[in-house]
């Protein structure tokens, strides 16, 4: 009994130093990290949460005819200037989401996002196309 057992023990270690025992690799790091996860997400879907909401306008520059907009933790920033403070997501969908902040010059602003077209659309109907 000892021996099965001894050789039980042993043949597993070795498995688990080969990579077996339903062990599928390290996990990936970093950037390797975010590109798996946005492999694994559904086609069609842009955004399943809020989060991936946040990403995608903070991690994009978006322009119009003479402005480009940025989308930062502390606020939106219109040509490098602060527009706005901390904005809000209030709504979203697998395409598209609402963005909602206040500017200290013009009020409450919200921004209307379409993920697969890669645009924002403001109140007044401009366009501000990814970059």
């Amino acid at each position: 009994m000892r021996k099965i057992s001894f050789a039980l023990v042993c043949l597993m270690l070795v498995a688990l130093i080969a990579g077996g025992c339903g062990s599928k690799g390290s996990k990936p790091k970093g950037k390797d990290a975010v590109q798996k996860v946005r492999e694994e997400k559904p086609k069609g879907k842009t955004f399943g949460s809020e989060y991936d909401v946040r990403i995608f306008l903070m991690t994009n520059r978006f322009k119009s005819k003479d402005m480009t907009i940025r989308f930062k933790e502390d606020g939106i920033y219109s040509n490098g200037t602060p527009l706005t403070g901390a904005f809000t997501i209030p709504y979203f969908t697998s395409e598209k989401a609402t963005v909602q902040a206040f500017s200290p010059y013009t009020g409450e602003i919200y921004l209307y996002v379409n993920g697969p077209a890669g645009t924002i659309k403001d109140s007044s109907g401009e366009v501000f196309y990814k970059q």
